[in-house]
Order: C-alpha cells, then sequence, then structure tokens
C-alpha cells in the first residue's frame, strides 16, 4: 500500500529520536531509558516490517529469482557485518579507555 513510506519514515524519526534521547542515560535515567528501549525496539521492527514489504515488487523488478535472492542476502550479510563491526568499536574503545557501565552506553549510543 502507499502507507509503507510514510510509516517507515515515522518510524525511523522516532527511532532516533529515542537514540537520541538516549545517550544522556546515567544511574538516575536508567529505568526511563529501558522503557524508552522497550518503545526503541517496537519502532525498529515497524522500520524492519516496511522495508520488507517492499520485497515483492523488488522481486517482481529483478525478473530472476536467483539475481533477487543474492541481492536479498547480501542485504542481511551487510547489515548484520556492520552491527557487528560497530559492537568491535565500541568494546576496543572501551577497553583503550577502561569506561564504566554508563559511559559504555552514552558511547554506544552515540
Amino acid at each position: 500500500t502507499p502507507k509503507r513510506k510514510p510509516l517507515g519514515i515515522l518510524a525511523c524519526i522516532l527511532f532516533i529520536i529515542i537514540q537520541s534521547t538516549q545517550i544522556s542515560i546515567s544511574e538516575q535515567t536508567w529505568f526511563a531509558m529501558a522503557v524508552l528501549q522497550a518503545f526503541n525496539g517496537f519502532f525498529y521492527q515497524i522500520n524492519e516490517l516496511c522495508l520488507t514489504a517492499y520485497l515483492p515488487e523488488i522481486r517482481d523488478q529483478v525478473k530472476e529469482e536467483k539475481v533477487f535472492t543474492w541481492y536479498n542476502s547480501l542485504y542481511t550479510i551487510t547489515g548484520t557485518i556492520t552491527q557487528v563491526l560497530y559492537l568491535g568499536v565500541v568494546i576496543v574503545f572501551a577497553g583503550i579507555y577502561s569506561w564504566n557501565d554508563g559511559q559504555i552506553g552514552r558511547f554506544g549510543q552515540a
């Protein structure tokens, strides 16, 4: 439906707002941030739903099932590798600077 794109954009905007807010995590705000993280998971799932809703149209344009499967796999692999590399960067910086949990959380959100 034509509502996929606006819904995806709204979910992304809300996701970014919550992520930006979570940079201010501290011992006093951890519970509120945990609640926001629950909402963030919901908005992330909405965004993924909107993205995957385009897959049938992409498959129809590509025509060949093998090519479509390759691009879909490449998309998934790229996302996973990016997340693993990002986690590695956070771990390395946390180790180099001997950060506590709060500092690691803020850096991870930034």
